[in-house]
């Protein structure tokens, strides 16, 4: 293009001694198309470097030129939002066009991933914590009823800038409200678990049991979550309750790492749940023998076991489990080299609440109190079987330290003040060690001491209301369904239709839909991140692979329920497809397009999806090429000349597609059958419509021009130049943009004097934005502030506000 250096500098003469006349009021103009137009440019433009400071401005001027053309698109808001929020990396603030996008989109349907890069972007923006909890607090209170999962996230932002300045009260009265607003705002919740806890406060207990199983729902494949969550009922002594969740744990591990031991903390706690639900006990039995191992001893299981094994009536088999494991441990105990060894103040505690011989557990306690006195659990586990042994006043000394921490501690002082004829106090004392792990076999010595001292145990009123919470909350699903991912959604990949003519809107959609019996949450802690990738691969008259076409990740603020879906809008047609499309008119194309969900790569470099039970979904279109003959074209011809608006569009790209083609044929870029237009007739054209009588078709023309890439002929270059001094403003952006690109430095001087001195705001600021060399400021300061998008105020309700007049040329 350099030797069409000179002839912009005489347009730049040109425009500069004709554009003084050019300063009528702009009229206000209204189109659909030509909004749907800026707002691709912009996409097109904002992907191309979303880091890009000059192509970020550039791409929010198009938005903005949208916004003007369409108000009520429902689209350009979270069009504004995402490529808004990406200044965030280039310094430049839109704070002001960020409110204004949220006060159009925030609704039910808001993709939470949207809305929170485009808050974080403008606190990044405000210097100090006053001004961020400022501004988080008009937005809660403007959007707590819109969306309430929006508003949870502003709450529990919130909550942690009031405790970064150690305002705890406050950070948990913030994160509380957070909580209340979403119950699957995992983030809040934690943080409010570790400042109550600060505080020597405590989550109620239904409300932490509610929040662990909703954490299920989240993500029903977290082994670690389900056994914590069986732990958290053990308890609340919600013992059946319990075996599910442990049930349900062993199925995950199952599918993780079937070919290995079950973890002892998984198989303790299930037997355990077991052993204390009388109609499971038999299955704690029967668990015992599944899994009891040949090469390692594990006492707890076998307490489990025999102690359930004489619940049921089974004497003899209860002492045959109990006293095959004493023995098998006194003989390991007894060995020097052991693989796995045990301790001896495990075979104490055995001897103690299994076995219940205290002889024999004094001199393994004793055993273990002279190897290693300060080591867990020992100097307690010693101090009761001292009391065992009558050793009270001893026993005393070496448990009362521990009585508050230690449960083992806390029995043994009981024992003490019952020698002591102190019923009220150990009656007060077993209770307090009953409460500290109320699913252990010290607790059940607990309860047999109660009765013999003539009280009842009373079981707190927190058990009550955590089981009326959870039923509450889930009905009969204290667990999730266990089932694969593939049972719980489907993924689609929807078109609307299978068969597209040229330049035609494929309007594809992502379906994920719930078919299963829980709810599906989408968001970073769950199964199911949301990220979302789109290759394409094209076939037919031309070959081509084209990953990453899509890359983006949404997070919906409401979870989807059973037998519901969610529909996620793709825009497929861009980047090089698009080019690839709207260059070769007449050839024929198969795309398939290849959908990954939280996509990663494998062991061969490939991408796939993170779930490895949900296989990658593909959908194939087909869009034929154009037949075109002599008739043919002339028919399009007399459209562009004659026809309705929209047949004079799909003329125009048409057209220019052809020529397009025709320039990769001549650079050899395809090789495929096509049948040959006469390039005269094509290029007249497009200069005929760089000159229409309707604005829309100037703007249109323009667009598909730089679309297209198409070099700009000589014979084009001043049609497009006039257009810079047309009465439309759009056609004038367009002309810029196009101009700009074909030549960017030897149009400056043009731009420099656009930023100056046309007649509408966006055009001078587009001029600034495209410039390579920033302009000088304008001598009138109101013309300065006009030509400036950042003093816009942010509860405006119009975006734009146009000056009407402006200085003459110099």
């Amino acid at each position: 293009m350099d030797r069409y250096a000179g002839y912009f500098l005489t347009v730049s003469a040109l425009i500069l001694s004709a554009c003084g006349n050019s300063l009528a009021a702009e009229e206000r103009l209204f189109s659909e198309n030509t909004a749907a137009l800026f707002a691709k440019q912009a996409q097109e433009l904002y992907q191309l470097d979303p880091l890009n400071s000059r192509q970020v401005e550039q791409a929010m001027t198009l938005l903005d030129a949208a916004i003007e053309l369409d108000e009520r698109s429902t689209e350009l808001p979270q069009m504004v939002l995402t490529i808004g929020a990406s200044a965030c990396f280039t310094g430049k603030d839109y704070t002001p066009r960020l409110a204004w996008a949220l006060e159009r989109y925030v609704g039910s349907r808001t993709d939470l991933q949207v809305t929170s890069d485009a808050v974080k972007c403008m606190l990044e923006h405000l210097n100090s914590r006053e001004e961020r909890e400022k501004l988080l607090g008009q937005l809660l209170n403007k959007y707590h009823t819109a969306n309430p999962a929006f508003a949870s996230e502003l709450a529990t932002q919130l909550g942690l800038l009031a405790a970064e300045k150690a305002d705890n009260q406050q950070a948990v009265q913030d994160l509380s409200i957070a909580c209340s607003l979403n119950r699957y705002n995992q983030l809040a919740f934690v943080k409010l678990q570790e400042l109550t806890a600060g505080q020597n406060l405590t989550v109620k207990p239904e409300a932490y049991i509610v929040q662990l199983r909703t954490a299920l729902d989240i993500n029903p494949y977290d082994l670690r979550l389900a056994m914590f969550y069986g732990q958290a009922l053990l308890r609340q002594q919600l013992y059946e309750q319990a075996e599910k969740a442990y049930d349900y744990a062993w199925r995950l591990y199952q599918g993780a790492a079937s070919d290995r031991p079950l973890p002892d903390d998984l198989l303790t706690g299930w037997l355990t749940s077991c052993y204390l639900t009388p109609s499971l006990q038999s299955k704690c039995v029967e668990l015992a023998d599944k899994y009891r191992q040949k090469d390692r001893l594990n006492l707890t299981l076998e307490a489990l076991a025999g102690k359930a094994a004489a619940k049921m009536g089974q004497v003899d088999k209860a002492r045959s489990i109990l006293e095959n494991a004493a023995g098998r441990a006194e003989r390991l105990l007894q060995q020097t080299e052991v693989t796995g060894p045990i301790q001896p103040e495990e075979l104490a505690w055995f001897y103690s609440f299994a076995l219940q011989q205290p002889e024999k557990a004094l001199a393994w306690s004793n055993q273990a109190y002279q190897q290693a006195p300060d080591r867990p659990g020992v100097r307690a586990l010693f101090a009761y079987t001292l009391a065992q042994s009558g050793q009270n006043e001893l026993a005393q000394k070496e448990a009362e330290p521990l009585k508050d921490t230690d449960q083992v501690a806390a029995l043994t002082m009981a024992l003490v003040q019952m020698s002591q004829d102190n019923k009220t106090q150990a009656i007060e004392t077993l209770r307090a060690a009953i409460a500290m792990e109320p699913y252990s076999f010290v607790a059940e010595k607990a309860f047999n001491m109660l009765g013999d001292l003539g009280s009842d145990y009373v079981q707190p009123l927190a058990v009550e209301s955590v089981r009326n919470a959870l039923e509450a909350a889930f009905g009969n699903q204290i667990m999730p369904d266990f089932m694969p991912p593939s049972k719980r959604f489907t993924a689609r990949l929807l078109f609307s239709g299978s068969e597209f003519f040229y330049a035609a809107d494929f309007g594809a959609r992502v379906i994920i839909e719930n078919i299963g019996t829980g709810p599906l949450v989408i968001t970073d802690e769950a199964f199911l991140n949301g990220r979302i990738r789109v290759d394409a691969f094209v076939r037919g008259d031309l070959q081509a692979e084209i990953p990453n076409i899509v890359l983006k990740t949404v997070r919906p603020s409401k979870p989807i329920m059973s037998g519901e879906h969610l529909s996620i809008p793709l825009d497929v047609q861009t980047g090089k497809l698009l080019r690839l499309l709207r260059t070769y008119p007449q050839a024929s194309f198969e795309i398939e397009f290849v959908l990954y969900l939280d996509p990663v790569t494998d062991n061969k470099n490939q991408p796939a999806n993170n779930l490895k039970d949900i296989a990658p979904v593909r959908a194939i279109i087909r869009r034929p090429g154009v037949s075109l003959t002599r008739d043919f074209l002339m028919q399009r011809l007399e459209t562009l000349a004659k026809g309705q608006e929209g047949q004079r569009f799909r003329a125009v790209e048409l057209l220019t597609g052809l020529l397009a083609e025709q320039r990769a044929f001549q650079f050899q870029q395809a090789t495929f059958q096509h049948a040959q237009a006469e390039h005269t007739i094509l290029v007249d054209t497009v200069r005929k419509a760089l000159a229409d009588d309707n604005w829309k078709i100037r703007v249109l023309t323009m667009d598909s021009l730089m679309t297209l890439d198409i070099p700009l002929e000589f014979g084009m270059v001043p049609n497009i130049s006039k257009n810079l001094t047309y009465s439309q403003w759009p056609v004038r952006l367009m002309a810029m943009l196009v101009l700009a690109k074909a030549q960017p430095e030897t149009f400056d001087k043009v731009l420099d004097w656009a930023a100056q001195s046309d007649t509408y705001g966006l055009n001078r600021r587009m001029a600034m934005a495209l410039t390579h060399t920033p302009p000088q400021a304008a001598a009138d300061p109101n013309l300065a502030e006009a030509g400036n998008p950042d003093v816009t105020e942010p509860n405006m309700v119009n975006p734009i506000a146009p000056m009407q007049t402006a200085p003459a040329a110099p």
